[in-house]
């Protein structure tokens, strides 16, 4: 989820390459569901736009993305199971209000589905979580304008996952990541 603010402005010709129903409005904020490279692709799309507006104000960039961080193995095999039932359960949620049926369990991911959850997620160690976090970050000061800044919040619970799985990626975190990007 990858949030601009201020809004792009209203007549930005790539505004709609950007956010097809922007919502409009002081307040207004983007809402997507991006990549950490599309989200980065973003900032430079929101920096042009303010630049042929006319804009000399600054912007900030705000997100919300899976984390997962693993120094043992292919941090993205360990994490898998459990990030593709969290995203199949939300659109297998619209079919099931009212169901008397016993719990489905999502189907097997084939080529596409698996890079798209890849996509979706960042993760691997940490020095690789923290790269991709950089990225963001420059996104965000790509502008030129002084002011502009990445807001980053990690989601780093993923239902059914063992507990000490969670931990251990939210502790690596911590220790390993987050003094790399400050």
């Amino acid at each position: 989820m990858l949030h601009a603010f201020p809004p792009l402005p209203p007549s930005s010709p790539d505004r709609a390459t950007v956010v097809p129903r922007a919502p409009e409005g002081p307040a207004a904020t983007m809402d997507l569901l991006l990549s950490v490279l599309e989200s980065a692709e973003v900032g430079v799309v929101v920096a042009d736009a303010f630049t042929q507006a006319g804009r000399t104000d600054a912007f900030d960039i705000g997100g919300y993305w899976p984390v997962f961080t693993w120094e043992d193995g292919d941090a993205f095999e360990v994490v898998k199971p459990w990030l593709h039932y969290l995203q199949w359960k939300y659109s297998d949620a619209a079919e099931a209000r009212g169901r008397l049926t016993p719990r489905p369990m999502p189907p097997p991911l084939d080529e596409q589905a698996e890079a798209e959850l890849r996509a979706g997620i960042i993760c691997g160690t940490p020095d690789e979580v923290a790269a991709q976090i950089q990225i963001l970050g420059d996104a965000a000061g790509r502008a030129g304008v002084p002011g502009g800044s990445l807001t980053f919040v990690g989601r780093h619970y993923f239902p059914g996952m063992p507990r000490d799985v969670m931990r251990a990626s939210t502790r690596l975190f911590a220790e390993k990541v987050i003094p790399q990007v400050r």
